[in-house]
């Protein structure tokens, strides 16, 4: 009998789709990066506007961590305007 660790993770990663891109895209360079900007931390938000069209997809992200010896792994998608660009993931690793 071993120790089974339940993984449980929010984060930002695109669904893949070209929808996704454009509206990730138009947020932050049209609302958050300007904001940042304007509040005096525009390198900040600068990063996260491309660390997010960077990293893996949602799918991408899922593959990694089976790679990485979790299975039963999961991506929900979280709802409202941001649905294909934030996900939760969950799996589980013994």
């Amino acid at each position: 009998m071993g120790i089974t660790l339940s993984l449980v993770v929010p984060g930002y990663a695109l669904g893949g789709r070209p929808v996704h891109r454009g509206v990730w895209s138009a947020v932050m360079n049209g609302l958050v990066v300007p904001w940042g900007r304007l509040n005096g931390d525009a390198s900040l938000y600068g990063h996260s506007r491309r660390s997010v069209l960077d990293f893996d997809t949602a799918s991408g992200c899922a593959r990694r961590l089976g790679r990485a010896g979790f299975t039963q792994v999961h991506t929900l998608p979280l709802p409202g305007w941001q649905t294909g660009i934030t996900h939760t993931f969950t799996a589980l690793r013994r």
